[in-house]
């Protein structure tokens, strides 16, 4: 007796579950952005980009006028050394 109520429960539960609308998730939900923000984004988002380049190329120059530098202060002392 016990069997079939609790496997009575079962497929109830199961019938009941599996017959619900799904409801939708705020995850699922897609909002399109206007394209005056996306313009704005991607502007900003550019300057940000050539900021960067801008900093990398200095950086870049940089290093190399040290490793010049350095270079040239090795080959002094290897001069004085001779």
């Amino acid at each position: 007796m016990k069997r079939i109520l609790l496997g009575t429960a079962v497929v109830l539960a199961l019938l009941t579950g599996c017959t619900e609308e799904k409801k939708e998730t705020p995850a699922q939900k897609t909002e399109v952005a206007p394209v005056a923000e996306v313009k704005k984004e991607v502007e900003s988002a550019t300057k940000v980009v050539e900021e960067v380049k801008k900093e990398a190329e200095a950086a870049a120059t940089q290093v190399v006028e040290d490793v010049k530098k350095e270079d040239e202060a090795t080959e002094e002392k290897k001069e004085e050394t001779k």
